[in-house]
C-alpha cells in the first residue's frame, strides 16, 4: 500500500510517498543489527512504514525532519506518550533533539514490534522544517499521517495502515506535549 501526501516548503511543492507492508522478515529490515534480545519471539506480522520525501530544491532549501509521536497502552506499561527520538540522541546528556530523522529530503523508516499482548499502538508522523533551514530551533509542520497496530489478548497483530491527517489539527493535538519535552525548540 502507498499513501501519497502533498506539502509545500519555501514556495515549492513536494510529495511524500508512504509505503506500508507487514514485516515477514525481521532480519531483512535490520532487527538483527539492533542488539535487542526478544528471546526467540516471532516478530513477523508487525507493520513496516517508510515515508520518502520528493522535493526538487536542493541544499539548505531541502533540509527537513521527521517528528513522530507514539501513544500506546499495554497491561505492563499503562498509557504512554513518546516523542520517538533517534536513540543515539537520547544517550547524550543534555541533548535536546526532537527528530527521528533529519537532513536533506529525509526518509522516515519504522518497523516497531513488541513482545506483549493486549497492546494498542499508534503513531502520528510529521514532516517538519525550520523556516530558515537550520539557523534557529524553530519547527513548522508540513504534512502528517497516522499509522499503527494493535495486538489482541491472544497475540494476533492487526496493522493500521497509514492514513492522512489534517496537519494543523494533528499538530495542535501533540504540540504542547512535544514543547514541554523539548524546551529549547519553538514548535509553531
Amino acid at each position: 500500500m502507498t499513501l501519497t501526501l502533498d506539502f509545500a516548503l519555501h514556495g515549492h511543492p513536494g510529495t511524500l510517498s508512504v509505503t506500508h507492508h507487514l514485516n515477514r522478515d525481521p532480519t531483512g529490515v535490520g532487527f538483527d543489527l539492533l542488539g535487542i534480545d526478544f528471546d526467540g519471539v516471532d516478530l513477523s506480522g508487525f507493520p513496516v512504514v517508510e515515508a520518502t520525501t520528493h522535493y526538487e530544491p536542493e541544499g539548505y532549501r531541502a533540509i527537513m525532519g521527521w517528528i513522530q509521536v507514539v501513544r500506546y497502552t499495554s497491561p505492563g506499561d499503562g498509557s504512554l506518550f513518546i516523542v520517538d527520538t533517534a536513540p543515539q540522541f537520547k544517550a547524550i546528556p543534555g541533548m535536546d533533539f526532537p527528530f527521528l530523522s533529519w537532513g536533506i529530503r529525509p526518509t522516515l523508516f519504522d518497523a516497531p514490534a513488541i513482545a506483549e499482548v493486549s497492546v494498542d499502538w499508534w503513531a502520528d508522523a510529521f514532516l517538519v522544517a525550520s523556516p530558515d533551514a537550520l539557523m534557529t530551533p524553530v519547527i513548522t509542520p508540513l504534512a502528517a499521517f497516522r499509522w499503527g497496530y494493535e495486538i489482541s489478548a491472544d497475540g494476533v497483530v492487526k496493522s493500521r495502515p497509514p492514513r492522512p491527517r489534517n496537519t494543523a489539527e494533528a499538530w495542535a493535538e501533540v504540540r504542547p506535549e512535544i514543547q514541554s519535552r523539548h524546551p529549547a525548540w519553538t514548535f509553531q
